[in-house]
Order: C-alpha cells, then sequence, then structure tokens
C-alpha cells in the first residue's frame, strides 16, 4: 500500500486542519527533490576502541564558514588526550594539543 504524500511537509497548519497528502511531522525521512528519502541508520564511529575505560566527554559541534559551508566536528576526550572525529572515515584522531593534559580530567568544555 502506497501513502499519498503529495501535499508535501505543512508546518504553518495544525494536524487537523491538513489536506489530503499533507504531513505534519517528517521523522527520520529526507525530503529531496520531490521525494521521500529514507534516513540511513546508525554505525559505530570508531572501528577501534580507544580502551576499557569510559569516554567522559564527547561534543558534537555544528558550524557555517565563511563560504557558506556547514561544518560538523565531533571532540571526544579519553584517557588524557583530546581525540577529534573524521566524518570521512569514521575515525577519531589524537590532536595535538594534548600533551599537558590530565589522563583523570573531565572537561566541561573545549
Amino acid at each position: 500500500m502506497l501513502i499519498d504524500f503529495s501535499g508535501g511537509l505543512v508546518r504553518t497548519k495544525s494536524p487537523h486542519l491538513l489536506g489530503k497528502g499533507q504531513m505534519s511531522k517528517c521523522q527520520n525521512f529526507l525530503i529531496q527533490d520531490g521525494a521521500l528519502k529514507k534516513v540511513g541508520g546508525t554505525s559505530p564511529y570508531n572501528p577501534v576502541s580507544l580502551g576499557s575505560l569510559g569516554i567522559p566527554f564527547v561534543l558534537r559541534s555544528y558550524h557555517i564558514r565563511a563560504d557558506g559551508e556547514i561544518v560538523k566536528r565531533t571532540h571526544v576526550y579519553y584517557d588524557g588526550g583530546l581525540y577529534y572525529g573524521d566524518d570521512l572515515s569514521g575515525t577519531f584522531k589524537l590532536a595535538d594539543v594534548t600533551q599537558n593534559l590530565a589522563k583523570n580530567a573531565i572537561p566541561s568544555s573545549i
């Protein structure tokens, strides 16, 4: 059974006022080029464990560069090391700024 969503996503009306084929929410789907596309699932970020200790700090940030590009960054603090995530390879790399950090520190921000 196919459901008609040709009316698109409408956020300006109360859900009970929507017309045929309209929706008020679109969760786990993207609307691209007039079509619904399912958002992909999740997968582990780093294929190799950083170690057996818990990770006390993870920060995911988004910012816009001067040229308009949206940049995503992931930072992780683990056992005295500050790692940054490489979204293309899905791995963490140790940052150069970590030589003087205490192994038992729990950062609250970067």
